[in-house]
């Protein structure tokens, strides 16, 4: 199954890393577009049952999810407290 990762508020040009189980599926430098609240929307395959996780090397932050059922769409902050990951139903709109 894809799922999406929105990559939203907090982003300035760092490194991150996507995995599934552990496993790095993507890398990339995201920066936050302020205009549309958005650095980036990456697809990722991964089944249910399965862990799925954010880390930004920079700060070591990490972030990881179960993905158990329809969740089709996360929501990616990175914040001074940490990086989060939240499930969401429904598309994120961004401006």
């Amino acid at each position: 199954m894809i799922v999406e990762l929105h990559f939203e508020d907090g982003f300035a040009g760092e490194t991150i890393e996507v995995l599934v189980d552990g496993e790095v599926r993507a890398t990339f430098r995201a920066k936050t577009r302020y205009q549309v609240n958005l650095a980036r929307v990456e697809p990722v395959d991964v089944k249910p049952a399965h862990v799925l996780a954010v880390r930004v090397k920079e700060t070591g932050t990490y972030a990881a999810r179960l993905v158990d059922g329809p969740d089709k769409y996360f929501v990616v902050s990175n914040r001074p407290e940490g990086v989060s990951l939240t499930r969401t139903d429904e598309m994120p709109k961004h401006l």
